[in-house]
């Protein structure tokens, strides 16, 4: 007769602290309710599902509207549109014609500006180089994309040069993109300088000369470097001299 020893039973305890740690699957959460339901979360669901909705977009399929810019057509879902892009979710939920046309023509846009914006709506990923940053970022403050806008604004931030930041501060105003502004502004009086032998500084509107003149943050040597500013301003402005030349001329300690 076999000893008890060698009867098949129930597994032995180990004698070690702690406890056994059993694996778990992290491809999805779970949470208990107190009336005893499971919630079910897949977290690989939400890969899978924006991934299903860039190659919808890539191969055309399902497309329910088209977007005309200049000659480019760019076939799209409406509702990917207006999840990520505030502007045509206005649209849709409107009264406007646009709401129930199936192909929308967008006028005074560049073309690959806007394809790259509808292409972040399903990828959340937008290329920044030097010569699409600017109408990206037209595109991104018109159709209220932040997201794009904010990250054009640092890309142009990290290409600042003492011949084009007073170019981009321009740009920024025409767009109202404050934090742009203010960005070209302080490297500008850090620069100050070399901003001012370039050619865009006499370029500059009195109130942006103003401003920068009174700056406490002006990186310059002395006070004459303040006013050589001032009088190379004045020079080719004349027509300014009658309301500008003592407010500039204050400036100069």
């Amino acid at each position: 007769m076999a000893s008890e020893s060698m009867l098949p039973g129930q597994p032995k305890q180990p004698q070690t602290k702690g406890k056994r740690k059993l694996h778990q699957d992290k491809s999805f959460t779970s949470d208990s309710e107190g009336d005893g339901s499971f919630v079910f979360e897949a977290d690989e669901a939400w890969k899978e599902f924006h991934s299903s909705l860039l190659h919808f977009y890539e191969v055309g399929e399902l497309c329910d509207i088209t977007l005309k810019v200049g000659c480019k057509l760019i076939p799209c879902h409406k509702l990917v549109l207006a999840c990520v892009i505030p502007y045509f979710r206005a649209m849709f939920l409107s009264d406007m014609a646009e709401a129930k046309q199936t192909l929308i023509e967008i006028r005074d846009f560049d073309g690959d500006a806007i394809e790259d914006l509808v292409r972040f709506a399903y990828s959340s990923q937008v290329t920044l180089t030097v010569d699409n940053v600017q109408p990206l970022l037209y595109a991104a403050c018109i159709l209220q994309v932040e997201l794009v806008a904010k990250a054009c604004c640092e890309y142009m931030k990290l290409h600042f040069h003492p011949s084009n930041c007073l170019a981009v501060r321009a740009f920024a105003e025409s767009h109202n993109r404050v934090d742009l502004m203010d960005m070209a502004d302080r490297y500008a009086c850090d620069h100050f300088t070399e901003v001012v032998d370039c050619e865009d500084f006499v370029s500059m509107s009195p109130q942006h000369l103003y401003k920068l003149l009174s700056s406490g943050d002006l990186n310059i040597d002395d006070e004459q470097q303040v006013y050589n500013a001032a009088v190379k301003w004045l020079r080719a402005n004349p027509q300014h001299h009658e309301v500008w030349l003592n407010e500039l001329m204050s400036q100069v300690h």
